[in-house]
């Protein structure tokens, strides 16, 4: 009887399984079937920066406020991520047979965020409010149009430059944002206004402006090209430390970060990075009035003896690339040698016993003041110890080493240079304007070569040979290339290709996309 009572109560239990599973709403665990994920899409993305002096893009000089004029104003030509030159506002261009006149011509369906038509004239007008400028200390494109000689409006969408020196008439310079002359009294004008709404001929135009809190970037509907999809919120903040922490509450949607120290801030942060190189190269550079240095063959043990990955991890905290040269990695699209001089003790060894210099001793400087190099500089001692050469490093005080490689007081310095977006390297290469003493006349030409009227085909076997004694030389030995990095919440979609000569691009495209329980 017992046996009959128990089996029963089971067969009743498992109906009531069976039942109680049966449910729509519940299952066994307890959870809620009917919960369905919604997502939800919001056409706004908040980007933080430090607050602009001026909107003014003649005269501002504010990085965070460069980037995004970007978005506002367009060149006549822009800088893709290889720095290969393409055209924006020109159509076309050609060059006079002497290579000293430069012929643009313009698009002619652009208009002004305020419906005024894009003219020769408001080029004209620009390249002239720069040229005002370009001996003074207001603005970021002086160097742009130093060596214009006149400019002149040939017709409605042509215009003609005419240029002083025809070894630096490369389009690469002509990079400056055109500024419309209808909204302005006179040159004058330009460089006294620093209050007032940007008006351009980009994707995204201003809407409103609370300087102190937030600049509303909103769709240009007039385009020619794609249409943004969103809005930007540019919200104003002390510091990028701020910006970061409001991540999590969703204030900030995405930060350009420059600190190679950025990955605390980012420890306990669920977020996306996208890195890329910046135009910031770390060197060790040589004297080359010092005899063993002029021997290419020390100079290449030398480059063999240090180890850059350990500096790019311990001194950069891989925020960082190598790469074979000066020149940005992948220039023109030409592909970089991460490493020619890979690590190798032995190699660097066989070299010094080859050019006879053991024994050798050398004095090394660097900047104190900056901790990376400084602890860049101790490696680079060890290194060089660990394959025969003796090394007497010096950690100065940042006019101290000024001073000390403007007067040669050096044998080696580790250093380095924040490359003009044209990548003209004249400067720091040529015989007659370098720092270190090195000659090659033959670079020099190349060099100059680069920057005259030559085409972009020309100019990619240009630098074929430019890198190759680059590398064989070696005037300067590069560590490696800094990275930044663009920082996104999970919850932005769209494309995030940020490179130097565009930290946004793709921000057309961008959306917040949540979710949400519903029922």
């Amino acid at each position: 009887m017992t046996r009959i009572i128990s089996l029963t109560i089971l067969i009743v239990s498992f109906c009531i399984f069976i039942l109680c599973g049966c449910e729509e709403t519940t299952n066994f665990l307890g959870t809620d079937e009917s919960t369905v994920k919604e997502e939800v899409t919001l056409n706004e993305v908040s980007i933080p920066i430090e607050k602009p002096r001026t909107l003014n893009p003649a005269i501002s000089k504010d990085e965070d406020w460069y980037h995004l004029n970007k978005l506002i104003y367009e060149g006549l030509f822009k800088l893709n991520e290889i720095f290969y030159p393409e055209c924006v506002l020109a159509k076309n261009y050609y060059y006079s047979e002497d290579g000293k006149t430069l012929t643009i011509e313009l698009r002619t369906d652009v208009l002004w965020h305020d419906g005024n038509a894009f003219t020769a004239e408001d080029v004209k007008f620009t390249i002239d409010v720069f040229m005002s400028l370009r001996n003074s200390d207001l603005t970021l494109y002086g160097t742009h149009v130093s060596n214009i000689r006149s400019v002149k409006a040939l017709d409605k969408h042509t215009i003609q430059i005419i240029f002083s020196d025809v070894n630096d008439v490369a389009v690469e310079n002509l990079i400056f944002p055109i500024i419309p002359k209808h909204i302005f009294k006179n040159i004058t004008a330009v460089k006294n206004i620093v209050e007032f709404k940007p008006i351009g001929t980009g994707p995204y135009k201003v809407g409103s402006i609370d300087m102190g809190n937030e600049i509303e970037l909103v769709p240009n509907e007039s385009y020619r090209g794609a249409i943004p999809t969103n809005t930007l919120k540019v919200k104003v903040m002390p510091g990028v430390e701020e910006a970061i922490n409001l991540f999590k509450i969703r204030e900030i949607n995405m930060a350009f970060l420059k600190d190679i120290e950025r990955n605390t801030l980012l420890n306990d942060k669920d977020v996306n990075i996208k890195s890329f190189p910046s135009n910031e190269v770390e060197v060790v550079s040589f004297n080359f009035n010092h005899g063993a240095l002029q021997d290419k063959n020390v100079r290449k043990a030398i480059a063999y003896a240090i180890d850059n990955e350990k500096i790019k991890e311990s001194c950069y905290y891989n925020n960082a690339v190598l790469n074979d040269s000066i020149y940005y990695p992948n220039y023109l699209g030409i592909e970089s040698n991460k490493e020619p001089y890979k690590y190798n003790t032995d190699k660097a060894k066989q070299l010094l016993s080859q050019a006879g210099y053991q024994g050798l001793s050398l004095n090394l400087i660097v900047n104190g003041d900056n901790y990376a190099r400084n602890i860049a500089a101790q490696i680079i001692k060890s290194n060089l110890e660990d394959v025969g050469i003796s090394v007497t490093l010096r950690s100065l005080n940042w006019e101290d080493y000024v001073s000390a490689i403007d007067s040669g007081d050096y044998d080696l310095f580790v250093g380095g240079f924040q490359i003009k977006n044209n990548y003209d390297t004249r400067s720091i290469l040529q015989s007659d304007s370098n720092i270190i003493g090195y000659s090659n006349k033959r670079l020099d030409f190349m060099l100059d070569k680069m920057q005259s009227a030559i085409s972009q085909d020309e100019k990619q076997g240009v630098f074929y040979a430019i890198n190759d004694i680059l590398i064989d030389e070696i005037p300067y030995y590069c560590l490696l290339y800094k990275t930044y990095s663009i920082v996104t919440s999970n919850e932005l979609k769209g494309e995030i290709s940020p490179n130097y000569n565009n930290i946004y691009n793709g921000c057309i495209s961008w959306s917040m996309v949540y979710e949400k329980s519903g029922n």
